[in-house]
């Protein structure tokens, strides 16, 4: 992929295992070969600092609002038979995202970035607008959760094809676990993600801290297939 900040795109993508780095080489050229797998997970164990940041109700993340609270009882009330359970189980995080995709009625991209509350008033948005609101229905259940930024490569039946992409990851069973509610209804299409921010300034400067994802997105991609690949090696 090109991209315009190799050695920034580079070190973002080595917080997640199931992605390799290859030809730095042509590093210089503003190019990073990278082998990329569906199992894609963080390399890392966050400390109870981060999850302690994680599970914050923040700017941007404003579950504490009132509308907000009103998503939150509506999901307690579809769910009450399961919340007998720990939050901890990763079926929580598959429930969250089931009701996250339906909650929001009017999928649109003609937004900016919305706050959680906005989002939770007008269920309406795009998939940053998913990823914001089903964060902060996840830490108002006390779920470590975490807005990424990125791409997300789609292979579909008439060949693949690369979306910007924004999804969340919530601190489940003991590792970070993907939620996308965005693509709930594509979960039969085969998905490989590929980040290039994890959301951390969720205050009134966020708007700057996006700048970084808008960096360390790839400008052109190209996609092989493992058969391919084996091929251009030998």
């Amino acid at each position: 992929m090109k991209v315009y900040a190799p050695n920034a795109a580079g070190a973002v993508l080595s917080h997640w295992r199931g992605v390799a780095l290859s030809q730095h080489q042509q590093l210089q050229n503003s190019v990073l070969s990278i082998t990329l797998n569906e199992t894609l997970e963080s390399a890392s164990e966050p400390t109870s600092d981060m999850l302690a940041n994680y599970k914050a109700n923040t700017f941007v993340i404003d579950f504490e609002e009132k509308a907000v609270q009103t998503v939150v009882e509506a999901f307690l009330n579809e769910y009450s038979n399961e919340q007998g359970n720990e939050n901890g189980n990763t079926r929580v995080g598959d429930n969250i995202e089931t009701f996250i995709a339906s909650y929001i009625s009017e999928p649109s991209y003609v937004h900016n970035f919305s706050f959680a509350s906005t989002v939770a008033k007008s269920r309406s948005g795009d998939c940053t607008e998913y990823s914001v609101l089903a964060a902060a229905l996840a830490r108002a259940l006390a779920i470590p959760a975490r807005v990424i930024v990125g791409t997300v490569i789609v292979e579909y039946e008439s060949g693949v094809e690369a979306y910007g992409h924004a999804w969340n990851e919530m601190w489940l069973d003991g590792r970070w676990y993907r939620v996308d509610a965005a693509m709930h209804d594509a979960k039969v299409l085969k998905k490989f993600y590929l980040p290039a921010h994890i959301m951390d300034n969720e205050g009134i400067g966020y708007s700057v801290d996006l700048t970084k994802a808008i960096l360390n997105m790839p400008e052109q991609i190209t996609v092989r297939s493992e058969r391919e690949q084996i091929d251009a090696d030998n």
